[in-house]
């Protein structure tokens, strides 16, 4: 690796340490191929990868203080790339073979199976919707969600300005809303809206058209929505 990376990276480093929020974004930039490469070894599905990917940068963002050795910033986010693939690979042999796996391994929370179950079922659906995003739009939605980055941090990954950025992610999280509301409306077993009923089958492409401008199909869409609620947000 050049030297003048790896001087970079320390210099990200100790700037993501001082607080700068522009720093850990600076080595998501610089890293985040090389990343991707890694995990694929051992996760070869899409959706599998970019989750890893964000897993990966959620734990280097939580132990950076840690490190201490700046200068092997990148051998070390490789590691835990690999070994962050290696869990996800584990995890999903897991539950291929035994369906209960995830629900025993989870902590007693106070959901019961059926709160995990549910849980279980708007993660899928949520990961769905943003691996369908552009990647410029999944990568704002994951350094805003999974590492609570800022405008700021966003934009020096993506090379834009911080207003730019607040522009992108308000974008791309109306994008993956609609994404979602369209999910919902196809999965529903019946629609109280006739005209996306017979889109649906006639032309998808359309009927998604349609559900953004519908009322009746974004009400329906909510209402499937609130369900996901948690039994802790529901009125006893």
């Amino acid at each position: 690796m050049a030297t003048s990376t790896v001087d970079d990276d320390v210099v990200a480093v100790e700037a993501a340490l001082r607080g700068d929020p522009t720093g850990f974004a600076a080595l998501y930039r610089r890293h985040v191929g090389a990343v991707r490469m890694a995990i694929r070894d051992n996760v070869h599905d899409a959706e599998g990868v970019a989750d890893a990917v964000q897993d990966t940068f959620a734990k280097a963002f939580s132990r950076l203080p840690a490190l201490r050795e700046p200068e092997r910033f990148r051998p070390w986010l490789l590691q835990i790339a690999r070994n962050t693939a290696i869990d996800h690979r584990r995890v999903r042999r897991r539950v291929e073979f035994d369906d209960n796996a995830e629900t025993e391994d989870l902590a007693d929370d106070g959901l019961g199976p059926d709160g995990h179950a549910e849980l279980n079922d708007l993660a899928a659906l949520v990961n769905h919707c943003v691996a369908a995003l552009s990647p410029r739009d999944a990568t704002a939605i994951t350094m805003a969600t999974r590492l609570g980055l800022g405008p700021t941090e966003i934009g020096a990954a993506l090379g834009v300005s911080t207003g730019a950025a607040k522009v992108l992610l308000h974008r791309a999280r109306q994008r993956l809303r609609e994404a979602l509301v369209l999910e919902l409306s196809l999965r529903a077993q019946a629609s109280p809206c006739e005209t996306f009923s017979h889109l649906r089958e006639a032309s998808p492409t359309k009927a998604g058209a349609h559900v953004r401008s519908c009322e009746v199909c974004q009400g329906a869409a909510e209402h499937e929505l609130s369900l996901y609620d948690l039994p802790s947000n529901r009125q006893s």
